[in-house]
């Protein structure tokens, strides 16, 4: 709305520009350098109500820790959670075994925070067709109004609606699966 206010950041200068050329007409402010570091700065400094910001975590590597006192991005996340902010944290994986765990990670880290994860598999050659198998990923929100997690979950169910046809039968998973 016209009320927020918007912070990206990215370590890539190109991408930094074309944040700020996406963004020039709601005044976004980009900030190049590490996310996670960034977003702890801004948290410790804001004077707002945590529940009042929605913070959108989308790592490259969910465990990597820069400095050694540092916190990875799924730390960070839980952090925030843990802290009342609204949380929309991605995350994507390679096995079947790991479906989930970012949910399983930040519950772990902040037990009886509010979570809700949506989860898909997907078969591996609709996304990179030289393999085969399992590429999932998903998002974990975390203090979501009760409205929002209504919202994901519809367009969750609207999704496996509409891909119930698409179908490779040589794969396992054959389908996507929510």
């Amino acid at each position: 709305g016209q009320g927020a206010s918007y912070l990206f950041c990215d370590t890539d200068p190109e991408s930094g520009q074309s944040l700020r050329k996406a963004g020039a007409h709601i005044g976004i402010r980009v900030v190049e350098d590490d996310g996670v570091s960034t977003i702890l700065r801004e948290a410790a400094s804001a004077k707002v109500n945590p529940s009042n910001v929605l913070v959108h975590i989308d790592p490259y590597e969910p465990h990597e820790r820069l400095t050694p006192d540092g916190m990875t991005p799924v730390e960070l996340a839980a952090s925030l959670a843990g802290r009342g902010y609204r949380v929309f944290y991605w995350y994507g994986y390679e096995s079947i075994d790991e479906r989930a765990w970012a949910r399983e990670e930040i519950s772990r880290l902040v037990p009886g925070v509010d979570l809700w994860c949506g989860d898909v598999t997907i078969p591996s050659p609709f996304v990179y067709p030289e393999r085969s198998g399992v590429w999932g990923c998903g998002v974990v929100l975390a203090n979501m109004t009760a409205t929002g997690v209504q919202m994901c979950a519809r367009l969750v169910m609207a999704l496996e609606r509409i891909s119930a046809d698409v179908v490779l039968a040589s794969n396992e998973p054959a389908r996507l699966e929510f």
